[in-house]
Parts: C-alpha cells; sequence; structure tokens
C-alpha cells in the first residue's frame, strides 16, 4: 500500500489511466485506418494490451498499490494477474472481459503482437481486444477521477452492438 500522500497518489492513478486511454486511442486509429501493409494487427493489439496493462495498474494505484510494486513480476506484464488482483481488490468486469484477460496471457499474444511468429497459434481478433480496452476504461474511470471530481473524463470513440454480437461479447458498459 502507499504511504505518500494522497495528491502525489491521486495523479499517478490518473496518468496512468490516461497513458492507458492514449494507447487505446492509437490501437482504435491503427486498426480501422486503410493503411495498407502487412500486419497492421500487430500494432494495435500490442497498443491494446499495453493500454490494458495500464488501465489495471490504475486501478491497482486507485486502491493504494505503489507503482514500484506494480513493476515487480507478480504484477508486471501478467494481464492475467493483474485481472485476478483487481477483482479482488473490487473491480466488476464482465466474465466475457475476464475471459478474455486470461486468454491474452495463456495464449501467449503480446509475445506475439511484439515479435514474428510463424506457425498456427489462437488469437483473439483485434475487435473483441479493443472492446476489452472499451470495457476497463469505463469500469475504471471513477475510481481513477474519485479525487478529481470536476475534471472532464476522456472518452472513447464508440463500438457498435452488431460489432460486439458478432464477438458473442455483451455491451461494454
Amino acid at each position: 500500500m502507499d504511504s505518500e500522500d494522497g495528491n502525489g497518489r491521486n495523479e499517478r492513478v490518473v496518468g496512468f489511466f490516461n497513458v492507458a486511454h492514449s494507447y487505446c486511442i492509437a490501437a482504435h486509429s491503427f486498426d480501422f485506418t486503410k493503411f495498407r501493409c502487412t500486419h497492421k494487427h500487430l500494432p494495435a493489439k500490442f497498443l491494446c494490451y499495453h493500454s490494458m496493462e495500464l488501465y489495471l495498474k490504475s486501478f491497482l494505484l486507485s486502491k493504494g498499490y505503489r507503482v514500484d510494486v506494480l513493476s515487480k513480476r507478480k504484477f508486471g506484464h501478467n494481464l492475467g494477474n493483474l485481472n485476478d488482483i483487481c477483482c479482488e481488490e473490487g473491480l466488476h468486469l464482465r466474465q466475457e472481459y475476464q475471459e478474455i484477460l486470461r486468454k491474452i496471457q495463456d495464449w501467449e499474444n503480446v509475445i506475439d503482437a511484439r515479435y514474428l511468429s510463424i506457425g498456427v497459434k489462437k488469437q483473439i481478433v483485434t475487435l473483441a481486444l479493443l472492446a476489452t480496452c472499451h470495457h476497463l476504461h469505463y469500469r475504471i474511470q471513477e475510481s481513477a477521477y474519485n479525487a478529481f471530481p470536476n475534471t472532464r473524463r476522456p472518452d472513447l470513440p464508440s463500438i457498435s452492438t452488431e460489432e460486439l454480437r458478432e464477438l458473442d461479447l455483451p455491451d461494454i458498459i
């Protein structure tokens, strides 16, 4: 838990949240543009993975965890562990999105998005990753901005209900 004064900690929570938001927006713009290149899904996926990690860490910071603790191996880049700890700390995520976070870790999708990987792999479609980022954004936003009630919150582009249904995912909020 954090022993420093609340102001620095609160600003750090918002900082992590806002950077997570920026990565999510970047993933949106990368995935939905008409770039003519191969493998454009890989940078979009990597941006989603990093966004998810920062959203989850923002939540844990809001619960009093310190940045140096969150950089330890137990937390690190492990979305499965971060998800489990956040849920223990009171974060309520829909089951479908929790499952996506676990599959990301189990299937080693993060490494595959960073480096060229040859062979048949189980992968999560980019839209499902973006939807998970959105779900985290809207579930964590209040705890991130709790100390700054009059501050405008960042918003995300919408994902249509039809697109979510095609993936058997519930609404994001």
